[in-house]
């Protein structure tokens, strides 16, 4: 497994969470789970669009991509 780039696993992982760190390849099972995670709670956010709790759940996707990329820089510079 050859070095990643930081960068990519970063932005993969802030606009699809899970895909960067599948990208890295260490830890696949997390990046699928975190995939399959990240796209049932987008479902779940474009079905609550329009209510007061959309405002919440569109920050918390946010924060949780910030996270995520962070994640995914530190784990491709660590190879």
């Amino acid at each position: 497994m050859g070095k990643k780039n930081a960068y990519v696993a970063a932005i993969l992982n802030f606009f699809l969470i899970g895909l960067g760190t599948l990208y890295n390849g260490k830890r696949a099972a997390t990046g699928i789970l975190m995939t399959i995670g990240a796209l049932i709670a987008t479902y779940v956010e474009f079905n609550i669009k329009g209510t007061p709790f959309y405002n919440y759940q569109a920050l918390a996707f946010l924060l949780l991509g910030i996270g995520a990329a962070i994640d995914g820089w530190r784990e491709a510079k660590m190879s």
